[in-house]
């Protein structure tokens, strides 16, 4: 199940102020366990719940601020920190994970797929770019002239690209974000893919799977030259 802001924003509209049963308490707790799988998810929760707080900071709200951190501590304590996530296609949760995941990313995207055609991924990067974030990508050589690819576009937006450079086809599908987070899966990152084909993507924060992915994509970034075309 992939986070959702807005669904968890009305899980608490719908507890907000209120005066917790049993019953109400387990439930909500149930609910934010359902949807809360990461540390900064558990923040954003908090940082909603204080949002509708400070919004109308009556006594009672207060109140009901206090008993919603009790019980977001309550879900803190059973996260597991390598904890994965998967999503699939067609539809729209792999393309609502991965743009997150970008948005989300502090300092570095490391991208290494067999190419690159869909605009709502290319835009989400090249905004991601625009605030500041560093983006690299391996792709294959052949793609990058087809009809629809978006590799040129990255790269005028300052995104750098290397390729592989020989017969054989670099078919990975995978990115490192901040290199503490992994996406992988069968998802190339084009229209078809979301709209019509089956595919799948796992999200993992396992420090030994990411240190792999990590180590290979280091590795072919040395192997292959950076494009000039």
């Amino acid at each position: 199940m992939s986070f959702d802001p807005q669904a968890l924003h009305a899980l608490l509209r719908q507890f907000f102020a209120c005066a917790w049963s049993d019953a109400e308490r387990k439930q909500f707790v149930r609910s934010l366990r359902d949807m809360i799988q990461f540390e900064d998810q558990l923040n954003a929760a908090r940082n909603q719940a204080l949002a509708l707080v400070q919004a109308d900071p009556t006594a009672d709200h207060v109140v009901w601020l206090e008993g919603v951190l009790r019980m977001l501590e309550r879900v803190r304590s059973g996260l597991n920190p390598h904890r994965s996530e998967a999503a699939f296609s067609p539809g729209s949760d792999i393309l609502h994970l991965l743009g997150q995941q970008i948005q989300k990313a502090d300092h570095h995207l490391r991208i290494c797929v067999f190419t690159i055609s869909d605009n709502v991924i290319t835009d989400r990067l090249i905004d991601a770019m625009a605030r500041g974030l560093k983006v690299e990508i391996i792709t294959d050589n052949d793609k990058r002239h087809d009809t629809g690819s978006d590799i040129r576009q990255l790269r005028q937006a300052g995104a750098a690209i290397r390729m592989d450079d020989g017969p054989d086809h670099m078919h990975h599908k995978f990115a490192l974000f901040d290199d503490v987070i992994l996406l992988t899966g069968s998802f190339n990152w084009t229209r078809s893919a979301s709209a019509r084909n089956y595919e799948n993507v796992l999200i993992t924060r396992d420090p030994v799977l990411v240190k792999s992915y990590l180590r290979e994509y280091k590795r072919l970034w040395t192997q292959f030259q950076a494009s000039a075309n």
